[in-house]
């Protein structure tokens, strides 16, 4: 499907959003004004009008092949109807998993994307001496270290201390030259060191995500692509956090060429509320920006602002868990808080708010929201068998060993009803026709 031309003029004004006397955090947000726009476009050279879609756009029936490489299994990630957290609200709101991904974050495409553009820049040759270098909050480090273990790299990167264990531990897994900074001196000090690393070293090639065109370019040419296949195109609201912020600008520039009146809505952790009084700084969000414009963000596109306190978003985190079966990070939880607040308005009766879930939430069983029951986990009672419960234990067991009945023969299985069960899967779209 080719994409529609789109003209992006630079602004040079400054940003023009509310900001209170005293700096106060505002809750409700911001929406965009009449004929007003959210900050300055970016003025990165990624969307050059009529662009081919990527031969990265997988199609969505690759389940029934075997893939030549991991690397194959990036995107096509499937997007789920909310049910009982939505109950009763006017809205509709879908999300899409792009915690499915094969190391559990959209940063996968990202990473996938970045490193393929340093290869057709020859700048990173398979089996050559130049190596990937990136300063990462986690999840872009781990994408861009299981990419670049598939493709024979050895990823070095910067990240703050405070990140997660399950993030450190994995980066060093997967075989990554890993360099922690201070957690109090924010991406300055990830920079810093990245800078410092590649001074020190000629043979790395910083993949630079928060300038890379690449970044922006793969969620246009694939997350936006998936989202309108997947909605048919009944998509109305696109709600995401950012970070980098290529997903929403690339996956939000598609959407809004192929139906105008589609709105992209990001959200960002009260604490933390950059975009809408202009006072950013630390919060517990992993993974959302404390307050950055950098290239690969297009603040523009944005028609609303959304802010929710993080302890929300943690909240909206169990909840996911125990009433949809979805296991989340807290930038998840943030953006689908947000999605809802959307689909709780009246005017919004019927119309379809398509979220991104961008990380799993096993990566974060070491900090919020997940380290309480990691608590709870080790303090659990274990029960141990007395001397004189052991026999009547193993006489149980031997019970159930005696009552295990074998599998049956190949023979009996009735093979050509599993194919048929295989080549007649069913349409269990939620979103029927006329909807």
């Amino acid at each position: 499907m080719a994409s529609a031309t789109l003209e992006r003029p630079v602004a040079t004004s400054k940003q023009d959003t509310p900001e209170s006397a005293n700096g106060a955090r505002q809750q409700s947000g911001w929406k965009r004004p009449v004929g007003k726009l959210n900050g300055p476009r970016t003025q990165l050279e990624w969307h050059d009008g009529l662009i081919e879609q990527s031969s990265k756009l997988r199609a969505p029936d690759l389940r029934n092949h075997i893939a030549s490489s991991v690397t194959d299994l990036v995107g096509w990630t499937p997007t789920v109807m909310l049910n009982k957290v939505t109950a009763g609200l006017p809205g509709r709101v879908a999300v899409k998993m792009e915690c499915l991904n094969p190391f559990s974050s959209v940063k996968d495409r990202t990473a996938l994307a970045l490193i393929e553009d340093l290869e057709r820049q020859g700048k990173l040759i398979p089996g050559g001496e130049n190596q990937p270098l990136e300063m990462t909050s986690g999840n872009t480090g781990i994408g861009l270290a299981w990419v670049a273990a598939a493709k024979g790299y050895k990823l070095t990167c910067t990240m703050p201390s405070a990140y997660s264990d399950e993030r450190k531990a994995l980066l060093l897994a997967l075989g990554t030259d890993l360099h922690l900074t201070d957690k109090l001196d924010g991406p300055a000090g990830m920079l810093a060191r990245a800078s410092e690393l590649e001074e020190e070293n000629p043979h790395l090639m910083m993949t630079r995500q928060f300038e890379a065109a690449a970044n922006v370019r793969v969620h246009y040419q694939q997350t936006g692509p998936e989202i309108w296949s997947q909605s048919q195109g009944r998509v109305d609201f696109l709600v995401a956090t950012a970070g980098t912020g290529g997903t929403i600008t690339g996956a939000g520039t598609f959407l809004k060429e192929q139906k105008p009146g589609v709105e992209v809505v990001a959200v960002e952790p009260l604490e933390g509320a950059y975009w809408t009084t202009g006072c950013g700084g630390p919060h517990p969000v992993q993974g959302v920006s404390p307050g950055l414009d950098v290239p690969t963000l297009d603040r523009s596109l944005f028609d609303e602002v959304l802010t929710a306190p993080s302890a929300e978003a943690m909240q909206m985190c169990h909840r996911l868990a125990r009433e949809e079966g979805m296991f989340v990070g807290p930038s998840s939880g943030l953006a689908i808080h947000g999605a809802i607040q959307l689909a709780s308005r009246p005017e919004n009766e019927g119309k379809l708010v398509v979220v991104i879930a961008p990380s799993f939430g096993e990566r974060y069983l070491s900090s919020p929201p997940w380290a309480q029951f990691m608590e709870e986990a080790r303090k659990l009672p274990t029960k141990l068998l007395t001397e004189e419960e052991k026999p009547k234990a193993m006489a149980v067991m031997q019970q159930f060993i005696d009552k295990t009945k074998p599998l049956p023969p190949l023979e009996n299985i009735d093979v050509n009803a599993a194919a048929a069960v295989a080549s007649n899967v069913a349409d269990t779209s939620p979103l029927k026709s006329g909807e």
